[in-house]
């Protein structure tokens, strides 16, 4: 690698070893039995993952929560630096990775071929669940106002007065409340034909369940505080005075085709909070939630979603475990809502929507549903799912020293009928 001037000097970039040949076999020797060994750790790992199995939900929630963001969803770029913060490892430590690698591969794998099938824990949950009949006020379910499509909902012309309400406003205007203690399931069906609508689903029955919401909620609270100083945001939003921040597949708005949701200049802050562990697990039990009340509806958006996958694989969903294509943080000291209806959203999917913050929900932050005039207790730390799409719904207002945030999944209507179109038509 030398090179020689004119003078006949000699001059190169590296440092000249002596080594003679006998030094050079012994070296390549090593090299070679290092590299049986590690074939031979491959081959071990592969026999360890064969052994393992998640039977349970509690199982399933465990490995939930210690997935990184090499999956699929995440920032492929973490993987990178995992891979180059590995050089220096142990042989055992690199076969460590391996195994863990290969599991969130066959745990990714499994998902999308499986779905989330309800375990023994959730249907001990179904028998002990109850029933809050509701009456449509339009008279039917069939007569909520959905596009003649069916891929999306009528979109209604702007509220003359945009307001939070409060839970006297509600009761005034003709509300049933509805206690909830954001434990007990209870599903919301319609008195004349027993159809499920809605469900309040509450949390997990996991000891450190309030630990995982509260991780949740401070990520959220801390993309505010990162947020609070940026004019970007200080647009009115329809939905209420407070900030969302999206992440995931959404089509609409104009959109010729699906793409992946893009802010350029919050993008960090929108990673950090798609990798949160608090927030991973509050949308695996969505999903799976998803999965045991509405299996029907459930299936048709695990196809959807698996056929995305085949078809665009550029398009990262929000989370690994979680059949919603987008997933929405509404970021704020106090979120609640205006009376709305997400027109976007499939109409006959359900959106997941998780209450957060401290405050007293026997006062404030109740669910209201206007076309089923029910005000539902929703406590912090737990789930409801809805059809946001048909259902015009909003939050009653919360005290003064009062917080509030709240996090959603969700799927576009027209990402499901572009897919339908292009499948059909390719």
């Amino acid at each position: 690698m030398s090179r020689q001037t004119r003078t006949g000097r000699t001059f190169s970039p590296f440092e000249t070893v002596a080594c003679s040949d006998q030094e050079f076999e012994q070296v390549l020797s090593l090299a070679l039995d290092r590299l049986s060994n590690e074939n031979g750790g491959d081959d071990a790992a592969d026999a360890a993952d064969a052994e393992e199995s998640e039977d349970d939900a509690a199982t399933y929630r465990s490995s939930n929560s210690t997935m990184n963001s090499a999956s699929y969803g995440s920032d492929q770029n973490t993987h990178s630096s995992q891979m180059s913060g590995s050089i220096h490892l142990t042989k055992a430590e690199k076969d460590k990775k391996r195994r863990q690698i290969k599991r969130k591969a066959m745990r990714e794998e499994r998902f999308w071929t499986q779905g989330q099938p309800p375990t023994k824990v959730v249907a001990r949950i179904m028998k002990e669940m109850e029933i809050v009949s509701a009456q449509v006020q339009q008279g039917s379910v069939e007569m909520l106002p959905s596009a003649a499509c069916g891929y999306q909902a009528m979109r209604e012309g702007a509220e003359r007065n945009r307001r939070v309400r409060t839970l006297n406003d509600a009761l005034s205007e003709g509300y049933r409340v509805v206690k909830w203690d954001g434990i007990k399931t209870k599903l919301i069906a319609t008195e004349s034909n027993r159809i499920v609508i809605g469900a309040c689903v509450g949390r997990t029955m996991d000891e450190e369940w309030t630990t995982v919401c509260e991780d949740a909620y401070a990520a959220i609270l801390q993309a505010g505080t990162e947020l609070s100083g940026d004019d970007a945001h200080k647009k009115p939003n329809p939905r209420g005075d407070f900030v969302t921040l999206l992440s995931g597949i959404i089509h609409g708005h104009g959109s010729k085709e699906a793409h992946q949701v893009k802010s350029v200049r919050h993008s960090d802050v929108i990673q950090r909070l798609t990798d949160n562990q608090g927030l991973r697990r509050l949308a695996g039990f969505a999903s799976a939630s998803f999965s045991t009340f509405a299996p029907k509806v459930y299936a048709y958006y695990h196809e959807k979603m698996s056929m995305l996958r085949a078809h665009s694989p550029a398009l990262k969903p929000p989370f690994a475990h979680s059949v919603f294509a987008c997933a929405g943080f509404n970021v704020g000291q106090r979120v609640v809502t205006f009376m709305h209806r997400d027109c976007m959203n499939c109409p006959f999917g359900w959106c997941a929507v998780h209450s957060m913050g401290r405050f007293n929900p026997e006062t404030g932050g109740h669910m209201l549903l206007d076309d089923l005039k029910l005000a539902i207790e929703f406590p912090p730390n737990s789930l409801m799912l809805i059809p946001s799409a048909i259902l015009k719904h909003g939050t009653a207002s919360i005290a003064e020293g009062e917080t509030r945030a709240s996090f959603t999944q969700f799927s576009p209507g027209n990402l499901f009928r572009s897919l339908v179109v292009t499948i059909y038509y390719d």
